[in-house]
Formats: C-alpha cells, structure tokens, sequence
C-alpha cells in the first residue's frame, strides 16, 4: 500500500519470482514511501493546481466579480449619484414645489379673497342691477308720470281756460250788452263803469292769454320761421319803436350796428325778444341812456353779440337768476311799483334758445344792466321756407310797440277836431277808409292821404268803420286791430263776408304782433306800428293797386276735363272773376308766361308733368302768384313739407272740399262776385253771419251748458234779438230734450260737462236721422290747438271760442239758422 500521512494513496502489486528479502523489503518500504510521497505530492500538487486552477478561477471570478463589483460599485456609485442627483433634483423640486406650492397657496390665498371680492362685487352689482333696475323703472314710471303730467297738464289748460273764460264770458258778454244800453236806463256814468268792467274783463282775459303761451313754450309746441333780413332795418325799427317814448321820458336813446350785414333766423321771436329787452330797459330807467348795440361776437365765429344797456335801477347779485323765471321780478317792491307779469325775460330765455343762442345777463345795483344776446348769422338746421312776394315786401316793416311794459300815451288831438271829407264825397271819388282809435295816427293817416289826391273817411271804432264802408264804398280801408268797440279781425271778416263789400281791399295796420291769421282772412297786407309817411304811403298804394284790378283772373290747372270743368262751374266764374282752365303742365306754363294771374288752382297729378314742377316754376322766377294745390291723394309728410316752400293751402279732394277751396279762392283774390244772381253758390257752403241780417223772433235754440251763469249769459244774448231758449246741462240731458220738443232751430252746445261730453253728444245727434241736419255750433275754451278740428270731426256745424262776443254769437246764429 502506498500510504502518506496514514492515508492510502494506492497500491503497488509486485511480482516476483524471489522472495523480497529485507533489503528489498526496506527497498520496497521505502520505495513505497517515496511513490506514496510521490503519489501525496502529485496529489497535492494537482490538488494546489486544482486549487490554483480555482484559485486563479476563482481570482478571475473575484477579479470578474470585484470589475462586476467594481463596475457595481460604479454604477452604485453613479446610481447614487444620479440617486443623489435625482435626490438634489427632487430637494430642488421639492423646493421648487414647496415654492410653488407656497406661491399656491398664496395664490390660492389671493383668489380666495379676490373669489371674495368678486363675490362682494357680484353681490355689490347686483344690488347695483336691483337699483339700476328699480331706477330704470322709477324712470319708466316718471317717464310715463311725466308723459301724463304733460298729458293732464294739456286737459288742465283745456279745463283752466274753460273754467277761467266761462266767468269771463259772462262778464264780457254781459257788459257789452250793458253798454249797448239798449234800454236807454242807463246814465254816463253808469256806462263807463260798465265799459270799465269790460275793458277789465277783456284785460284778464289777455293775461289768461300770455300765461296760456307761456305754457305752450315749455311743452315744446313753438315753431320757428327763419327767413332772411338786415340788420340794419332791425335797429331802424327799434329806433322808430322807441324813439318817441324816450324823448318823452327824456332818455338817450342810442342805436349802433356794426355788422350791417343780413342775419337768417326767426325776425319776429328775436325782435320780441329784443323788444321785451327793450322794453323793460325804458321801464326800469328813470334817467341816463338805453343803448341798442350790434356787433360780430368777439368768441364765436359767423355769430351776432346784441346788447341792451341801460342806466337803471340794475338787478342785485342775488336776484339776476331769478328774474329769467316766469312771474319772478327782482323784489315785491319792484312789482308793485313798477308793475307786469315778468312774463318777457322767461319768455325771451325761451325764444333765445329756440333761436341756438345764449342770454347773459350783467348788472350792478343802481348802476344799470346789460343783456348780452350771442346767435348765429345763420340758424344752422333749418328748412327755411320760401317766402311769398308779400312776405318778401313786407319784411322789412317796422315794428309793434309792446303791450304791456311801455306806458300809453295820450293823443294829443281830441277826436271831435278830425274833420273827415264824408260831406264832400260824390261819386268819383277815390276814398280811403281809415278805421284806428288813436286820433293822433288817424289824423296824420288822413293828412298823408289826402296829399296824395284821396277823400278820406275816419272811423274810431269798428261799429263806425262798418257803418262808414257800408255808406261810401270806399276805394279801399286801412284798419286797426285794436279797436275800442269790436276787434280789428271780427271788422274784416264782416267786411269780407258781406257781398256788398267784400271786393273792397283792406289793408291792417297795428301793433299787434303780425301773424298769417290776416291773409286768411282777406287782408292784402300787415303794416306794424309806428308808421311813417312811405309806410302810409305804400299802404294806399297798394290798396288801390289791387281795387284797380278787375277782372280777376284764376288759373285752374287739372288733367280731368269734368273736375276741370266742375271747379269753373262751382267757384262762378263771373264778370269780375275769369277763369282759365288748361289740363297740364306745359300749357300752365305757358299761361303764366304770357297772362298775369292772381291765383291758381294746380293739381299734382298731371299727364305731362307734375304740379310740384309748376310750382318749382313759379318760385324760382319769383312771380307772385299765389298758389292752392288741389290734389286727390293723402300727402306724405315729406311731400306736404316741400309744398309748403310754394303755398300755405293744400287741399285734399273730398266730398265737402269743394267748399274749402271755395274759400280759400275768395281769400286769394279778396273779391267775390257782387251780384247774387251771378253768383252760384254751393248748397253746402258755410255761410257768414253778415249774409242775414234778419232777427231771431220765433227761434228756438237749446243751450247745452253746466254752467248756469253761462247759460243765463247767452240766453240774454238770444233772447234780446228775438229767441226763444231752453237748456240742457248736459249731453245726455240734451238729447231728451231734443226728442221731445222738435222746434228746436240751432243747438249751442258746450264741449266740457259731466254726464255727456259734448263730443258725445254731437256725434250721437248725428247718428238720429231726424237730428243729423240740425245746426249745431260748439262752444270751446280755445285752450288746445285741436279744439275746432274735434268739433267738426264730432259733426259740428261752426264752433265759437270762449269768451263770447255777443255780436259774434248772434251773427253766428243767425247765419246758421237762416241757412238751415
């Protein structure tokens, strides 16, 4: 056995054909040692390889797994350190988080209190929105409060003015007949008490009037008239104006006009409004001057500064605003010494911002005042309509003294000493009828017309007038509007409704403020006061220019050959009225061209033109004819507005337009027919009250009234000429009346009682076919501009405003009455 260190490493098998003797024996043993140590050491030897071998394996493997471990180790080291890495970046994104989320919930912190605000804002508009909502509707309410203020401001003025002229008319209409004294019961004294009462009630009665447009220009209902003047007349006027009242109140009455130039605006609003200026300006200055001064304005360019100055008692500090309001002077004292309404500088602040001006007011207390007006040259933003030949002559006449602010002066001649030619007339003789109170502008009137060749009448009031223009025929009549008996307008249209002397031209002259109620009338002109001689002059003139004319000669422009021939047929065409019919536009043109006409009749529609383009025609070659469109068709409101730029009358055909036009042709050419059987008058034409002159004896007439003083007023009236009356007090009452007692020969008829209106009451009249042709006339307050269009539309025959004139009223009835 090989044996190492007691451990077998293997066996040796010997054979031998000799035995071993000892040495080979110890040869052997120690053989074998040395195999076995030899066996030992190869083992250990492989075993230290093997060792070795996987000492070096197990080196690589370390050296691998120490390189992986290394390589671990980096990539730990460069894990953690992208871990730390990642670790600072998540640090940093935590700060930033942290940061952000800070700034968050700052953030968060201010939203929550701006969410708050918003929310005390949201509450805060919406309490806004409820209040905004609330004052929208309280402006709506207001806004419609005030739409029916303005509404019952309207039906108050309508029940003021009837409640304030139905005592008026029976103080008025009672005096009168008084001072009619037809009784003869009655001394001097006794009737100029009586004419006291009449002169008062007749004053009240323009106080009523001034307060009533007043009102009219805060509702806004004031239209303006531009047209275009010079300065240079403007201060004339008010030099001859005002220059007698200041020599006789010893004052320097001073007018300067630096512009001279011409101004676009409305001349009668602004001259009231420098009149009033004026006026007040004489009526608060004892001594010193009163300057009217024109210039360019010194701030505005293309504008007009006029100034009034005076040296008077001046206005306090403290009142200068007051004295712009209505009824309002700078103190009690000052009202009671001087008197007025304080009326004008309301008025005047009114009319300056119609006209797109300003009023500045400067004064010093016992110094003086100035009134400082600035205007535009031009009124900017207006139409301006075409002005009419007359208009065009007329523009520059002088002025009207106020009514009320400038002291009256006494005539200086007493009426007895105006020795009138009436003794002295014959046949051949031209005559000028002069009808004015004042002596004094009678006589120089009667001195400057006989100068130029003429007998002359004098009339001091308008009974007299009528009786002297009745007697003489005159060539032609000058007339006053202000007469001491009846008014100037009732004088003309007695003049003008009476066959006999309707042809005769009349021609106004007044101080009252001029309007286009005359030409409606049948006046040829509008002179104003103060006159000179020229103005006197050109009023006779003109007077017997137009008496001079005949015949006269109407141009009918219509393309339907019957309403053509119809309308010849139905105006009567006579020997002092020749008509001329032709059916369209150029064969009217060349009338004109070659004929002069005094009025022309144009329909719109014609086969070759239109009537808008005769018109056209005629304004832009400024021949003064004056012009009636007669068309068949509503208008538009834009068409009316341009037809205005030719003429004041349009008329639309209907079945009782052929009496309109009927009147409105007299109108034009101041002169009918005179003799009655010439003349074929319509069936359906109004009549005038002069055409009867019969009484009322065996009439009978109702007064609807709830008035009873009212009542008894115009039952005196009636029954003094002749009538029969019953009453009713009220519309409802009337028409029992009216069914029971069928005598009945003209209904009066108020419009405003309880029960039923009388619009009521007229249309249900109407609606009876055994009432619908009674004669009805309305009496109204005249408060409201629409009063007689609702009364006709309700199916009244006339109508008569409050308060009443007792001759009007009996001429009215007696017209309608005979008629019927």
């Amino acid at each position: 056995p090989l044996i190492y260190d007691h451990e077998l490493y293997g066996i040796l098998e010997l054979a031998s054909a000799e035995p071993f003797d000892t040495a080979k024996q110890k040869f052997l043993d120690e053989t074998n040692r040395v195999i076995a140590t030899a066996i030992f050491s190869t083992k250990q030897r492989e075993q230290v390889q093997n060792l070795l071998e996987i000492s070096r394996q197990a080196q690589a493997e370390a050296e691998r797994a120490a390189q992986e471990a290394e390589q671990a180790k980096q990539d730990a080291q460069q894990k953690a350190e992208d871990v730390q890495q990642a670790n600072i970046q998540l640090e940093e994104q935590q700060q930033k988080l942290q940061q952000q989320s800070e700034e968050l919930q700052q953030i968060n912190a201010h939203l929550e209190e701006q969410q708050h605000r918003l929310q005390q804002q949201s509450e805060e508009l919406r309490q806004q929105n409820d209040s905004l909502n609330r004052a929208k509707e309280e402006l709506d309410k207001r806004a419609k409060d005030l739409e029916l203020a303005s509404k019952y401001k309207s039906e108050f003025l309508a029940n003021m003015s009837h409640e304030l002229r139905t005592p008026l008319n029976s103080i008025i209409l009672l005096s009168k007949m008084l001072s009619r004294n037809d009784k003869q019961n009655l001394d001097e004294k006794d009737i100029k008490q009586v004419n006291v009462i009449h002169q008062a009630g007749e004053e009240l009665l323009r106080l009523i009037n001034d307060i009533l447009d007043l009102s009219k220009i805060e509702a806004g209902k004031v239209t303006l008239n531009p047209s275009q003047f010079s300065t240079a007349s403007l201060v004339k006027n008010f030099h001859d104006l005002f220059h007698s009242l200041a020599e006789e109140k010893g004052l320097d009455f001073i007018v300067q006009d630096e512009l001279n130039t011409t101004m676009v605006s409305d001349k009668d609003k602004l001259s009231q409004v420098i009149r009033n200026l004026l006026s007040n300006a004489f009526k608060f200055t004892r001594q010193g001057s009163i300057t009217l001064h024109l210039q360019a304005s010194p701030t505005q360019k293309d504008h007009v500064q006029i100034s009034v100055t005076d040296t008077g008692i001046g206005i306090p500090k403290d009142k200068q605003q007051l004295v712009f309001e209505a009824f309002q002077q700078a103190d009690g004292s000052t009202s009671r010494e001087f008197g007025g309404t304080g009326l004008g500088l309301s008025i005047a602040r009114e009319y300056v911002k119609l006209l797109q001006g300003t009023i500045v007011l400067e004064s010093e207390e016992g110094q003086g005042t100035t009134f400082t007006l600035t205007l535009p040259l031009v009124l900017p933003d207006i139409d301006m309509p075409a002005a009419s030949p007359e208009e065009a002559s007329d523009q520059e006449q002088p002025l009207s003294m106020p009514s009320s602010p400038a002291p009256q002066s006494l005539s200086a001649i007493d009426p007895s000493e105006i020795v009138d030619d009436r003794d002295h007339i014959i046949p051949q003789d031209k005559v000028i009828l002069i009808i004015e109170d004042n002596a004094d502008l009678a006589h120089t009137t009667m001195e400057v017309t006989r100068d130029m060749g003429f007998k002359v009448l004098v009339a001091l009031d308008g009974r007299t007038g009528l009786t002297l223009a009745e007697q003489f025929r005159p060539t032609g009549i000058l007339l006053d509007l202000v007469l001491p008996d009846i008014n100037g307008m009732e004088v003309l249209r007695e003049l003008k409704s009476t066959r006999e002397l309707r042809h005769i031209p009349v021609h106004i002259v007044s101080s009252k403020e001029r309007d286009n109620t005359f030409r409606h009338a049948g006046a040829i002109g509008y002179y104003q006061k103060p006159l000179n001689d020229i103005d006197i002059q050109h009023a006779i003139e003109n007077l017997v220019a137009v008496s001079e004319k005949y015949p006269k000669h109407l141009l009918i422009v219509e393309d339907n050959d019957t309403q053509r021939e119809a309308l010849r047929d139905f105006i009567s065409e006579s020997d002092e009225i020749q008509i001329v019919g032709v059916p369209s536009q150029t064969q009217a043109i060349e009338e004109i061209e070659k004929e002069i006409y005094d009025a022309a009749i144009i329909d719109l529609e014609l086969k070759d033109g239109s009537g808008y383009d005769i018109c056209k025609y005629i304004k832009e070659r400024n021949i003064p004819l004056p012009v009636i469109i007669y068309t068949g068709r509503e208008l538009t409101e834009a068409e009316e507005r341009e037809l205005r730029k030719y003429t004041d009358s349009i008329i639309i055909k209907t079945a009782r337009s052929y009496e309109r036009l009927s009147d409105e042709v007299s109108l034009f050419l101041h002169k009918m027919s005179q003799d009655a059987e010439t003349q074929s008058a319509s069936p359906h034409s109004l009549p005038h009250p002069l055409e009867s002159q019969g009484d009322l004896s065996g009439k009978k007439v109702l007064i609807v009234d709830d008035d009873m003083k009212n009542v008894f007023v115009l039952a005196s009236a009636l029954e003094n000429n002749g009538a029969t009356v019953i009453d009713a007090p009220n519309g409802k009452a009337a028409l029992e009346r009216l069914r029971q007692e069928h005598d009945i020969a003209l209904v009066l008829m108020d419009v405003m009682m309880p029960v039923m209106d009388g619009y009521t009451a007229i249309r249900e009249i109407r609606k009876d076919d055994q009432l619908k042709h009674l004669p009805i006339i309305a009496l109204t307050a005249k408060a409201l501009k629409g009063d007689r269009q609702k009364c006709i539309q309700a199916g009244a025959n006339d109508y008569i405003s409050k308060p009443v004139d007792y001759d009007g009223l009996i001429r009215l009835v007696k017209a309608w009455i005979e008629k019927d």
